[in-house]
């Protein structure tokens, strides 16, 4: 059976904001592939809920053309498999599958109707070098433009906190420049497809904040996070300087997750 892969892309944001927000944090999690585990509680959330929509929105996709997905799991039976390939708690599973009904019923009848791709990876050239980002849903409205909406779980939904969150987020403002870059006119923009997991489960779809100052220096942003990368991808643990500060080690998310490695010294690579 087929598992989506909803994981970063292999040259996008996710490794770039790990080397600009802390040099051992993309040394040991990038360079060296420690340091993942375990994975803090939101973000095992998020990948079980984003697994769950790709594989409805996949499924539906392909009954829309006429395609046969017998070989796709079904969105709850993903997100068991998932949850037992990287261990994560029985109880947050059950958590996520219950909002995920939820969200299946009161989407019913208004969902997106034109999905063009699930998961996919598209690609430009940013700063003269490749680019990437994993769009987790492209669909077209009925005027024909195209939007790229963004899966994101959380434990509270406050809209004006969020859109403003995600509408500074690097991996927002690549969405919009990849969807600007392949679309032009055509591109409607970046959607947010916010889902509260919890007893009582809430969702909403909004608009990110628009953020022209950061978009106009994105290609500076990139650079420097890549040059920052070449450097520390020929480092020894040993000379790789730690970014200790209260906002590095601890995110919104709770501890980094290499913490307990950079605090102790328990890396000897």
């Amino acid at each position: 059976m087929e598992l989506i892969d909803t994981g970063p892309s292999e040259a996008g944001w996710h490794a770039i904001e790990a080397a600009l927000r802390c040099t051992q944090l993309y040394f040991l999690t990038v360079v060296k592939g420690v340091g993942r585990f375990p994975v803090p509680e939101p973000l095992a959330r998020g990948s079980m809920i984003h697994v769950g929509l790709a594989h409805h929105y996949e499924r539906k996709r392909r009954a829309a053309l006429g395609l046969d997905f017998s070989n796709l799991y079904a969105p709850m039976d993903a997100m068991i498999e998932l949850a037992r390939r990287d261990k994560y708690p029985a109880d947050l599973l059950k958590l996520c599958q219950e909002a995920m009904v939820a969200y299946f019923n009161k989407y019913a009848a208004d969902d997106y109707k034109k999905i063009v791709e699930v998961e996919t990876p598209y690609e430009i050239q940013v700063a003269g070098e490749r680019y990437t980002a994993r769009v987790d849903l492209h669909i077209i409205d009925r005027s024909g433009r195209h939007w790229f909406v963004d899966h994101k779980s959380t434990s509270q939904l406050r809209s004006s906190s969020l859109a403003q969150r995600y509408g500074h987020s690097g991996q927002i403002l690549g969405l919009w420049r990849i969807g600007a870059e392949k679309f032009g006119a055509d591109f409607g923009g970046v959607r947010l497809n916010l889902l509260n997991v919890g007893d009582k489960p809430r969702f909403e779809r909004l608009a990110p904040d628009p953020a022209p100052g950061l978009m106009q220096k994105f290609d500076l942003t990139v650079k420097m996070g890549r040059d920052r990368m070449r450097v520390l991808d020929r480092m020894e643990w040993a000379q790789v300087p730690p970014v200790p500060t209260e906002l590095t080690c601890e995110t919104i998310y709770g501890p980094c997750s290499c913490l307990g490695i950079c605090q102790y010294g328990l890396f000897n690579g």
